[in-house]
């Protein structure tokens, strides 16, 4: 990742003074637990691609895992808005990245940024995945083929990711 922005990849979403705040697990956690997007985010912060790691948000209430989920049953961006709080850190933030290892719709980053955003309405938050679910597989360029994106909620209350 590092080499990839040294090339000018990826500009815009890892810049001077990012926080990265790990997307939470859908269950609720307890610290010996494996945490993918808390393990991503410290190798950034490790490696100097940000200047820290805060784990700001965490559950309050357990959400289905998506990854188990068939589509229509996957948890909403207000299911995750529901389940999650902002623990305050000690210095507050001016720009986060959301770190998480897979982005299917987008439910879970969305929801994260609008919890994020209540807490720190001046934060510029973008979001960061590792993975992204592509269902055509005429889309499919390689495993490793950054893109950077939108992810828009729908009026049922669905998430839409493009690309």
């Amino acid at each position: 990742l590092r080499d990839r922005l040294l090339r000018g990849e990826l500009t815009g979403i890892f810049i001077d003074e990012t926080v990265a705040v790990p997307a939470p697990r859908s269950a609720l956690s307890h610290e010996r637990d494996l945490w993918v997007p808390r393990n991503l985010a410290q190798a950034l912060a490790s490696s100097g691609v940000v200047s820290r790691v805060e784990t700001l948000l965490h559950r309050t209430a357990s959400v289905r895992k998506a990854a188990w989920s068939a589509a229509a049953d996957r948890p909403t961006a207000a299911e995750h808005v529901a389940t999650l709080q902002v623990r305050p850190p000690l210095i507050s933030p001016n720009r986060i990245v959301i770190v998480d290892d897979v982005v299917t719709r987008g439910a879970t980053l969305l929801g994260c940024a609008t919890v994020l955003h209540s807490a720190f309405p001046e934060c510029e938050i973008v979001g960061f995945a590792a993975l992204r679910c592509i269902s055509n597989e005429d889309e499919f360029a390689g495993i490793s083929a950054p893109v950077v994106g939108t992810i828009t909620l729908l009026s049922n209350g669905g998430t839409i990711r493009r690309p």
